[in-house]
C-alpha cells in the first residue's frame, strides 16, 4: 500500500482546539468527507496517510482548523498526482 505525508502551516489562533484532516477521491473535500486524522497538538503540522492505492486513485485532502467554539476555517485543497 502507498502512503503520503501531508504538511501544513500552523495556526496562531489562541482558541485552537484541533486540526481535522479530511480525504476524498473526488474534488471538493468537505467535513462530510472521510476523516483521516484529528490532531490536538497545535505544533504538529503533518500527518502520514497510509493504506492508499496511488496507482488507481487520486486523493484530495483539506485541513480544517477548529476553535473552542466549534468554528472552523479550511485550507486549500491538495491532491496526489493523477495515476
Amino acid at each position: 500500500a502507498d502512503r503520503v505525508t501531508l504538511t501544513w502551516s500552523g495556526t496562531a489562533r489562541t482558541d485552537f482546539k484541533e486540526y481535522r484532516l479530511y480525504r476524498s477521491t473526488s474534488h471538493g473535500v468537505t467535513t462530510a468527507s472521510a476523516l483521516v486524522a484529528t490532531i490536538t497538538d497545535r505544533e504538529r503540522t503533518y500527518h502520514d496517510d497510509s493504506g492508499l492505492n496511488l496507482a488507481l486513485n487520486t486523493y484530495y485532502y483539506r485541513v480544517f482548523v477548529f476553535d473552542l467554539a466549534g468554528k472552523s476555517s479550511r485550507s486549500n485543497e491538495v491532491s496526489t498526482p493523477a495515476p
